[in-house]
């Protein structure tokens, strides 16, 4: 049985701790924005459901990073505070959103919810510094583990050099990592889009096909990654592309004149989540997830045949 460290026990207890503070305070925002406000207009709708989704999120963040620790990847680790990171900048977004929507249609809505909005701000602040304050110790713990796992076998040390073999363990980390991630955004993602289009929409049944693919092709990336069947990495790359564009094609419908009525109360969620603005150019999260995806998919599949895939035979993927 896996024996925890003192670092390890402390920020589990943090990721936990947060979790349900985050989730019954934005439990008591989405109780009393359902109960006590007239939610017949698509923005009460939507601001409802990104609520939950935001509360949705902190099940994942504990969920992953229990994952990292458990199996000791530095990677994953530094990837959930990156995540964090952007749920602290998203509960700031969130207290300036339902103060412009709350304050414009309810006067005394805001009032009633803001002391909610703002614990939760100082309960993400407090926890971001704690993540951040372990972040170096996790370092020295993790740090050597894939050295001292790789260095230590000697079949790999005589097929290719060990800090290739590192560089090939590190890509392999990368893309599982990634891969975890993807189920996360590619669930929200088309979950937004199925809470916002009405069932006789024709891009509903559209939204749905595609999330049961994108389920589907993340189980053949894994299999793929974890047996080296280049096959089904190849149909996994061809699917990051299908998707790259099927996103594309979702986030000009939101921006587009046409649809302002459907996305009204959404555009800003959409637009916060679904962009970042690097170098002038546009691109949403999801893009740039599946876009990481498809490069490391790239990458894992070019290592194929060279040795990792003996190495990693047993260790569990999730």
């Amino acid at each position: 049985m896996q024996r925890f460290s003192k670092t390890s026990k402390l920020s589990l207890l943090n990721s936990l701790a947060t979790a349900l503070l985050i989730t019954i305070l934005e439990s008591i925002i989405a109780a009393y924005y359902y109960t006590s406000l007239a939610n017949t207009t698509a923005a009460d709708r939507n601001i409802f459901v990104y609520l939950i989704m935001f509360t949705l999120s902190q099940v994942f963040q504990f969920i992953f990073y229990l994952n990292a620790i458990v199996h000791q990847n530095m990677i994953q680790i530094i990837a959930h505070f990156v995540f964090f990171s952007c749920c602290l900048a998203y509960s700031i977004f969130q207290y300036s959103q339902l103060k412009g929507i709350l304050s414009a249609q309810y006067d005394y809505a805001f009032a009633a919810v803001r002391p909610f909005l703002s614990a939760i701000i100082i309960v993400f602040g407090s926890a971001w510094i704690l993540f951040a304050c372990a972040l170096h110790p996790f370092y020295q713990e993790f740090g050597w583990q894939v050295y001292k796992r790789l260095g230590a076998d000697p079949q790999i040390k005589s097929s290719i050099s060990i800090y290739s073999t590192i560089d090939m363990y590190r890509n392999y980390q990368i893309f599982v990592m990634i891969l975890k991630l993807d189920v996360f955004f590619s669930v929200i993602f088309v979950t937004l889009f199925l809470v916002i289009l009405p069932i006789d929409d024709a891009e509903f049944p559209l939204s749905i096909v595609a999330g049961i693919i994108m389920s589907l092709f993340l189980l053949l990336a894994l299999n793929g990654l974890k047996n080296e069947k280049k096959l089904y990495l190849r149909l996994f790359i061809g699917e990051c592309v299908i998707l790259l564009a099927y996103m594309i094609f979702k986030i000009v419908r939101v921006n587009s004149p046409d649809q302002a009525d459907r996305y009204v109360g959404s555009i800003k969620f959409l637009t916060f989540f679904g962009k970042w603005v690097v170098n002038g150019r546009v691109a949403s999260v999801s893009i740039f997830c599946t876009l990481l995806t498809l490069i490391n998919a790239i990458v894992c599949l070019n290592n194929f045949g060279k040795g990792l895939k003996e190495k990693s035979k047993d260790e569990l993927l999730f």
